[in-house]
């Protein structure tokens, strides 16, 4: 048993309600979960004094309570910007007006809110370059780069695109795929329309039998073949590069 004298009692008990606040208490003012509310102790190192329950000090746990800052865990949960993100280019870089407590960052609530906005807007008006060559159908992007508007891809948009440099502007693309089906119906219009003056039947009937009888072969499936990239209006192979029947 340990003895102590009433004046020590009396002063531990005006430390303790002047200096500390209950672990009960804190959560009470915390406006957020329970998890969140032990998983800022934890992380911040708030110093406490166990009794009944514990007592943290309120100088530091007062900062660390405000509803209005967010630990970059809980800025990663509330943006989507993942923590790897967050870590690799800093908080201070992807985040406006973010202090310092106890060694660790604390973003906005608002600004997290402004970033995560800024961020679904750039997911909704561009392509990662992997995205634009599956909607345009092709195994290179590059190529199209003169042809499709593109922006240098900003940091918080490396939560969608993390290995790339470079995002498409969605309206770019199917802008650029639009004109592209446009000229390739037209490029096989001026084909349908050339091999019909080539292969009249005045033509194949100066031709011997036999040779006729290929040409008129040929003629029918070279028909078929344009007119089925006609109805398609996709990209074409080259004609240069198709077997000959």
């Amino acid at each position: 048993m340990i003895w102590v004298s009433k004046s020590s009692f009396r002063r531990f008990s005006e430390l303790l309600v002047t200096k500390y606040v209950a672990a009960s208490e804190a959560k009470n003012n915390f406006n957020g979960t329970v998890d969140d509310f032990r998983y800022r102790m934890r992380e911040y190192k708030i110093p406490f004094i166990q009794l009944t329950q514990r007592y943290y000090l309120k100088t530091a746990i007062e900062r660390v309570l405000l509803t209005d800052y967010l630990t970059t865990q809980e800025a990663d949960d509330r943006t989507g910007i993942p923590m790897r993100v967050i870590k690799r280019y800093g908080a201070d870089s992807l985040f406006n007006d973010v202090i310092e407590l106890g060694g660790r960052k604390m973003i906005p609530a608002s600004e997290a809110d402004r970033v995560s906005k800024e961020l679904q807007s750039l997911r909704d008006k561009h392509y990662t370059p992997a995205e634009a060559k599956e909607y345009l159908g092709v195994t290179v992007i590059n190529y199209y780069r003169g042809a499709i508007d593109t922006i240098p891809c900003p940091p918080i948009a490396k939560a969608f695109a993390y290995k790339f440099k470079l995002l498409y502007s969605k309206d770019s693309v199917h802008a650029y795929d639009d004109d592209r089906k446009g000229a390739h119906i037209k490029k096989w219009v001026t084909q349908y329309l050339l091999m019909r003056a080539n292969f009249s039947d005045n033509t194949l009937t100066t031709f011997p039998v036999r040779v006729n009888l290929h040409l008129q072969k040929n003629y029918s499936l070279n028909m078929l073949y344009v007119s089925y990239h006609l109805l398609m209006g996709a990209t074409e192979p080259s004609l240069n590069t198709r077997k000959n029947y």
